[in-house]
């Protein structure tokens, strides 16, 4: 017989056969101990980290959802026909039918736990989550209901942007209900480990009682024994303990090479236990790399101007700040700013689709002829800066002029000739953000009471 591959109660009967009889007690005390521990186990590894799991999923799949709403969004503004709006209508809709999915397995899974008895561990708590997911299931449905009118129509009118702004605002508040369950459901997994791991240092002092009660009679299968169940329990405790650690700091499982997560030996009820982690790990670890490029693009449409691709605003005021420190420490930095010579009158005479087309033409035409170290930022409306590293004001300013003679004697089908105004300066000792701003501004306007097609050096 394969004594090492047996299962625990055997392992534990074959013992109590060998031991004396007065520490049968002790033997009955240890075998409730290891079925309370395995349930425990066995409900984080069944329930609760299958719950986490799912509810990752459930935020990941969100992420992806507002993705495709702000792909959706881009597409009306921008209007591009090689853009297929009707997949993009159909992916939307297939992710909000998969993220209802989740979530009603999500569902399935606390109330059949709860139903078996698989879940022993803070009751209460996983019913209050149960109701928690349901509640977020019915807003999701909300959402799904109103998605499906605002999606089949434009964004142009005011009620159709102010249609799509509530979207938004529902889609923002199912993001953060989603992280609230995700976080409830991992501190409850956290604390039944903790209790898990309580129970387990009281069985391992019961076992080693155990053997130093029965040395003479019964040393060589107790040490046998203690020594490889403590092998596996160590093994499956450190595989909780990081996965407690990667669900704190919220990061994927990379701490694992290839040998800590192969298929341990062995054929009892921890072996086929540590298996199910392993691949819990491995899913896990999976789903948090997903999830970091999903924050990563989320990152670059916050930063992103929709319309041109320029960076826009809010990433400006961060980089003004940080150039400026720059430029005090490391040289010279030079600041170009410049706008559409009468742009309003494309708008009034061409249409406003047109003039978004100029504004994404001369954005793709000023970064084909700037370098790729130098930032273009669209400020709003037809305004534009530059900012450019290791040129001083002269050297800048004859890049702007080099630039706005591009942009004159560019011809493009379908776009009506335009030229553009410059403003230059560079950033000096003394100065701060509102100070260098108000001084390229005003050499802007420069520019423009100079008959604008100009470059303007202040």
């Amino acid at each position: 017989m394969n004594w090492h591959n047996e299962s625990i109660t055997r392992k534990i009967g074959g013992l109590s056969t060998v031991l004396l009889s007065f520490i049968l007690i002790v033997i009955l005390y240890s075998i409730i101990k290891l079925l309370e521990i395995g349930q425990e186990m066995r409900e984080v590894a069944r329930v609760d980290i299958p719950l986490t799991e799912v509810l990752a999923e459930v935020e990941i799949l969100q992420l992806e959802q507002h993705l495709l709403m702000e792909q959706v969004q881009l597409h009306q503004i921008k209007q591009n026909p090689q853009v297929n709006f009707e997949m993009l209508k159909s992916n939307f809709q297939s992710f909000s039918k998969k993220l209802d999915s989740e979530l009603s397995r999500a569902i399935s899974l606390i109330s059949n736990g709860l139903e078996s008895g698989q879940i022993s561990q803070q009751i209460n708590e996983h019913r209050q989550a149960l109701e928690d997911i349901k509640a977020y299931q019915a807003q999701h449905k909300v959402f799904q209901q109103d998605a499906g009118k605002i999606l089949l129509s434009s964004i142009d009118g005011d009620t159709e942007l102010a249609n799509w702004r509530s979207l938004e605002a529902q889609d923002s508040a199912l993001d953060k209900f989603a992280i609230t369950l995700l976080k409830r459901i991992e501190t409850l997994t956290e604390d039944i480990a903790k209790n898990a791991e309580k129970h387990e240092r009281e069985f391992l002092a019961i076992n080693t009682a155990l053997g130093v009660t029965a040395f003479f009679t019964g040393i060589y299968l107790t040490t046998y024994i203690i020594s490889s169940f403590r092998k596996r329990v160590s093994s499956i405790h450190g595989k909780i303990e990081s996965l407690q650690e990667s669900i704190t700091k919220r990061e994927p499982l990379s701490i694992f090479d290839k040998a800590a997560l192969e298929e341990p030996a062995g054929a009892d009820e921890l072996t086929d236990l540590a298996n199910d982690i392993n691949q819990v790990m491995s899913k896990y670890s999976e789903q948090m790399t997903n999830r970091y490029q999903l924050e990563d693009q989320l990152i670059q449409l916050a930063t992103t101007d929709k319309l041109t691709g320029a960076f826009n605003r809010h990433k400006w005021d961060d980089c003004l700040v940080n150039e400026l420190e720059n430029a005090k420490r490391n040289g010279a930095i030079s600041l170009l700013m410049f706008d559409v010579d009468f742009f309003k009158k494309v708008n009034d005479k061409y249409g406003h689709d047109v003039g978004d087309k100029v504004l994404i033409h001369l954005s793709e035409l000023v970064k084909q002829h700037i370098r790729k170290a130098d930032k273009l930022f669209r400020l709003g409306g037809e305004e534009f800066a530059i900012i450019v590293r290791d040129l001083d004001v002269i050297q800048a300013s004859t890049m702007a002029d080099k630039l706005r003679g591009v942009i004159e004697q560019t011809l493009e089908d379908g776009l009506p000739r335009f030229t553009v105004s410059f403003g230059v300066t560079q950033f000096l000792k003394d100065d701060d953000v509102d100070s260098v701003f108000k001084r390229v501004d005003q050499a802007l306007y420069a520019s423009k009471n100079a008959g604008r097609n100009t470059v303007t050096t202040l």
